[in-house]
């Protein structure tokens, strides 16, 4: 996880989150809390075109980036 107060300098503050690679998922923010919404295996299963993604019906939500 990664965070920047201005968009161009970056300080990772924990290592990658415990939710599996994936494309298209939404992410939100409600009140003081930031949510990360689903999304699919789709770009990163093989081989591609051809494999069989799968969508995930997940969520996770952070209200500090690192926990």
């Amino acid at each position: 996880m990664w965070s920047s107060t201005d968009g161009v300098a970056w300080e990772q503050i924990t290592d990658p989150g415990p939710w599996e690679p994936r494309a298209g998922a939404a992410a939100v923010v409600l009140g003081e809390r930031l949510f990360l919404l689903g999304g699919e295996d789709g770009f990163t299963c093989t081989p591609l075109p051809d494999c069989d993604a799968r969508y995930f019906k997940d969520v996770w939500s952070t209200t500090d980036g690192a926990d």
